[in-house]
């Protein structure tokens, strides 16, 4: 797409040189097929994350402004990108939190930004995302495929935001180098609040998503069911082509509620532990109880009941070692988030693990807020 639009540019500068007709058009068809790959129909950029469709809005408007300044505004190519630059802007609106900040989700670790928030929400099954938000709350949730090169391994995992704090978050992203522990924990499946295979922990998102939707090695999908009062989101992802899992997600609209069932959708093998598992913001207490846990701090609160048969294991900030490959390791880094580029802090990781072994086996979990 740079190119595109470096090549685009070029024939609107210098107009007088031979041949720069043909160029021109070419670069026109170029630039519209790029769009075409990094944007969904909604405009979404499916590079990932809200850091970068907020990217990608700023590129389109250099762009917009450019051929105005060009006088070259008006024909049928810069129409299109005008629109594809207002619907991008539409969507980075309703990803964004409602103070304004981009969200420290995937390949982000959030920062402020100047373009304004707007409530509602927006849901993409192409793209793999789900985002809603009032004045003082906000949820996300993702599965499914979306760009190859920032994708993490964060397939049927949430977030949620509440009065300015992050009560239930992604880990973010602390840098790309693969001989940093923390680096590659946050990227991989221990990074994320989510329904996960244990036995994938061990893996770095590059070893999962490989080199695109063909080729990865988790293939997720999400739909969605709006009622007058809830959202209800259907996740579905398999592992290697046949180990399934299933999470049903309700967000309560009118009240601070929302429900989740994780279940297994095929009977597991042995070795397909699996784990419900939740990063929270790291300034909050945490106090478990016998069905549940409870976490309080900055004059807000987090409850998660849970009711199925399950093992409760709760790290923090837990040094351990490097993503190898070796599939299950229970000794790998994990219970860090990232609060600003090229940094890490730790935090709470709750696990539930699941106990039951047969098809259809699920643990129920009741999040409350406030």
């Amino acid at each position: 797409m740079m190119l595109a639009i470096a090549c685009e540019q070029a024939s609107l500068v210098f107009r007088d040189v031979a041949g720069i007709a043909d160029i021109r058009a070419r670069s026109d068809r170029f630039l519209s097929s790029c769009l075409d790959i990094v944007f969904d129909e909604q405009g979404i950029a499916r590079e990932n994350t809200p850091l970068y469709q907020k990217m990608y809005v700023e590129l389109l408007r250099q762009v917009v402004s450019f051929r105005t300044w060009s006088r070259d505004s008006a024909d049928a190519s810069s129409q299109l990108i005008t629109r594809m630059a207002d619907r991008a802007e539409q969507a980075l609106a309703l990803m964004l939190l409602p103070n304004g900040h981009v969200p420290a989700i995937g390949d982000s670790s959030g920062g402020g930004c100047s373009y304004l928030p707007q409530s509602g929400t927006l849901f993409s099954a192409d793209s793999g995302c789900y985002f809603t938000k009032t004045d003082e709350t906000y949820v996300s949730a993702v599965c499914g495929f979306r760009g190859v090169i920032h994708k993490q391994a964060d397939d049927m995992s949430m977030t949620l935001w509440h009065r300015g704090m992050s009560l239930i978050r992604d880990a973010g992203i602390i840098g790309y180098d693969e001989n940093d522990s923390r680096a590659v924990a946050v990227r991989s499946q221990r990074g994320h609040s989510g329904f996960f295979l244990q036995r994938f922990d061990g893996l770095s998102a590059r070893q999962l998503i490989s080199f695109g939707r063909n080729t990865s090695r988790i293939l997720g999908h999400i739909e969605l069911t709006r009622t007058p009062s809830s959202d209800l989101l259907t996740m579905e992802k398999v592992h290697d082509g046949r180990s399934a899992l299933r999470r049903v997600m309700e967000i309560d609209r009118q009240e601070n509620r929302i429900s989740l069932v994780d279940s297994v959708v095929s009977r597991p093998s042995e070795d397909d532990q699996r784990i419900s598992r939740f990063l929270v913001d790291p300034s909050l207490s945490l106090r478990v109880g016998p069905d549940g846990l409870r976490l309080t701090g900055g004059g807000r609160w987090l409850a998660i009941r849970a009711i199925g048969e399950y093992d409760l294991v709760v790290v923090r900030g837990h040094e351990g070692a490097m993503s190898d490959g070796w599939e299950g390791s229970q000794s790998l880094t994990r219970g860090f988030v990232s609060s600003a580029p090229y940094s890490s802090e730790p935090t709470w990781a709750v696990e539930f693990h699941h106990r039951g072994r047969h098809a259809g086996s699920c643990i129920q979990f009741d999040i409350s807020f406030g």
